[in-house]
């Protein structure tokens, strides 16, 4: 028999703890400039606190996975970023008819986790390249700097830049194709060029 319940009520954050769910979220943060970044809170209170990160991006994750439910009923953070639409609820069955069809995001994804929650990430340089009359997404030049100085492989460079994917622009591909240092990124960003270039 399938485990999976109808549900008959709007989702929410409440019900979902109450009846012992997992809880599943994406990240639809924006910060300015329309670039998609990391949302951090915290759980807990005292000398018990801990950071819970949920990275960018459209991969679902499971902020029950990271701590104990019991903690997230009095979690007032979790609770404003839901209501304030930076955090979309999902439900736990679709959570997992994601990962059935997109399995080799999972790893991705916990590697992801991993790497935010082992050594956060600096604030973004907001450094703007100079080419030409052309401003670049402040993403681009930072992911092929850290390309050319080997502090990022080519797949985190590709993931990174999949992140922003709805914010980057025809000269953003075509600075990657110039200054994208390994030929993985130079092809990626050549395709998704040409995948511009035909919706015109």
């Amino acid at each position: 028999m399938s485990k999976v319940k109808k549900r008959s009520k709007r989702l929410t954050l409440r019900a979902l703890i109450d009846a012992d769910e997992e809880i599943w979220v994406i990240n639809r943060g924006k910060t300015p400039g329309d670039e998609s970044g990391k949302v951090v809170f915290q759980i807990g209170s005292g000398a018990f606190v801990d950071s819970v990160v949920i990275p960018p991006g459209q991969d679902p994750i499971c902020i029950t996975d990271m701590v104990d439910p019991e903690s997230l009923k009095s979690c007032r953070d979790l609770f404003k970023l839901v209501r304030g639409g930076t955090l979309e609820l999902l439900d736990p069955s679709d959570a997992d008819t994601y990962y059935e069809q997109h399995q080799e995001r999972k790893a991705i994804v916990e590697e992801k986790i991993k790497k935010l929650m082992e050594a956060p990430l600096q604030p973004d340089q907001k450094t703007r390249i100079k080419q030409t009359s052309a401003t670049l997404h402040p993403k681009v030049g930072d992911v092929c700097r850290r390309l050319a100085h080997a502090n990022i492989t080519e797949r985190d460079a590709i993931e990174k830049l999949l992140e922003q994917k709805a914010s980057l622009s025809e000269d953003d591909y075509q600075y990657l194709i110039q200054n994208g240092v390994h030929d993985s990124v130079k092809n990626w960003a050549q395709d998704q060029y040409k995948q511009v270039m035909a919706n015109k």
